[in-house]
């Protein structure tokens, strides 16, 4: 849920639509020529280990060029599943960089999920299911052009 602010007296609420949630797992490149490169996935509910496999050997088998994933600690990263995908990641140039605990900070897509999150999804997304499937895709196509990061 987004913050605001409001006068002093005014309330400003939102239908509240409980039961549902979506996750986006996202590869971003932070290089200055790549003008905000992402490649994101979107699924409703829960993600595990064998939803991350899946997205991140789709990214594999689809990236152009020697690639290092940087990860945090989330425990569908540091699973036995994805341990036994690491040599046959790495034979592909595709090597994972795992953050120290506790220092989401320093992964480049936790900026773009704050941001997505708290400065440019647009209070309109909020009302219903489809609003907010619909404002994450339309902002995650629009990444890189409409909205970007200045990483410099």
């Amino acid at each position: 849920m987004p913050y605001a602010w409001q006068s002093r007296g005014e309330t400003i609420t939102l239908p509240c639509q409980g039961g549902k949630r979506l996750n986006v797992l996202g590869f971003m490149s932070a290089k200055p020529k790549s003008k905000n490169d992402l490649v994101a996935y979107t699924t409703q509910g829960s993600v595990n280990s064998d939803t991350f496999i899946a997205c991140m050997q789709n990214f594999v088998e689809t990236r152009k060029c020697r690639t290092v994933v940087v990860l945090d600690n989330a425990p569908m990263h540091r699973c036995e599943k994805v341990a036994q995908m690491i040599p046959q990641w790495q034979k592909m140039d595709v090597g994972l960089f795992f953050l120290p605990r506790y220092s989401p900070h320093l992964n480049p897509i936790e900026i773009l999920w704050r941001k997505m999150k708290y400065e440019w999804m647009p209070f309109s997304a909020y009302e219903s299911w489809t609003a907010l499937t619909q404002a994450v895709n339309n902002l995650i196509s629009l990444f890189g052009r409409e909205y970007t990061i200045n990483f410099a």
